[in-house]
């Protein structure tokens, strides 16, 4: 399990995030969900020691810090130079760096578990293409498959939905299901409201600290969403039961 404490962290004398405190259990897609400014990126980058923060992080009752080979992270897009001469088996390779060392060739092993990453997410016919050359959604997903190519067990995401097109969506929630059942932990920073989060096991609410966390259906009630929104959102329940909320 992932267990993390009274995380909090601040950006000179702005308090970004106030003493987080929860316990993630193993197999779950956890939909990280908040308005913009509550802390949700920020969350996710204390968590991998990315930023300056007070608390504790663990992962299988050790420092998370120590246990890198276990982490995959992508990161907003936005944060993504797309100009880099890379091309997309390239990018994908950076999946395997952490295995392979620096200074060193790939072997057969990582070439393959590169190319079937590509493949799990319809992306290995672009395998030579640069990158830059890809549409939104096509890019995503070969950031998802540097991600597969990590073979880690537990699997960060910051908002991998925005700009991407409805086919690479309904991709990306098909290989999170794939992976919560291949015993994989997922965390999604996502700021979509709508149906998207009846995707999601658990679902972590922030406004700058945490509001409520657990199924979907417990979380999203009228007094949390008033925390979180300021009373501006509602609620209905959809023809399989999930709850789904609109703005």
């Amino acid at each position: 399990m992932l267990d993390i404490q009274n995380l909090s962290v601040r950006y000179r004398k702005n308090l970004a995030l106030e003493r987080a405190s929860l316990t993630i259990q193993p197999q779950r897609i956890v939909g990280i969900i908040g308005p913009n400014g509550a802390g949700k990126s920020t969350f996710v980058k204390a968590i991998l020691d990315l930023i300056s923060y007070t608390g504790t992080v663990t992962y299988k009752n050790k420092p998370l810090k120590g246990q890198m080979k276990q982490v995959a992270y992508v990161p907003q897009r936005t944060a993504v130079d797309w100009d880099y001469p890379a091309t997309v088996e390239d990018v994908v390779m950076m999946g395997r760096c952490i295995h392979i060392g620096w200074l060193r060739w790939a072997s057969a092993k990582d070439r393959e578990i590169v190319r079937e990453s590509l493949v799990r997410v319809g992306m290995e016919s672009f395998a030579d293409r640069q990158i830059g050359e890809l549409s939104g959604g096509q890019q995503q997903r070969v950031f998802i498959a540097r991600a597969l190519a990590q073979k880690a067990d537990l699997l960060f995401f910051d908002e991998p939905f925005v700009g991407v097109d409805q086919t690479s969506e309904t991709i990306i929630f098909q290989i999170f299901e794939e992976l919560r059942n291949e015993h994989k932990t997922l965390l999604v920073v996502n700021h979509d409201l709508g149906e998207a989060v009846s995707h999601y096991d658990d679902i972590l609410l922030l406004k700058n600290r945490v509001i409520a966390f657990g199924p979907r259906e417990t979380v999203f009630n009228d007094e949390n969403l008033a925390l979180a929104y300021g009373g501006k959102l509602s609620r209905f329940v959809d023809s399989d039961g999930s709850t789904v909320v609109l703005s």
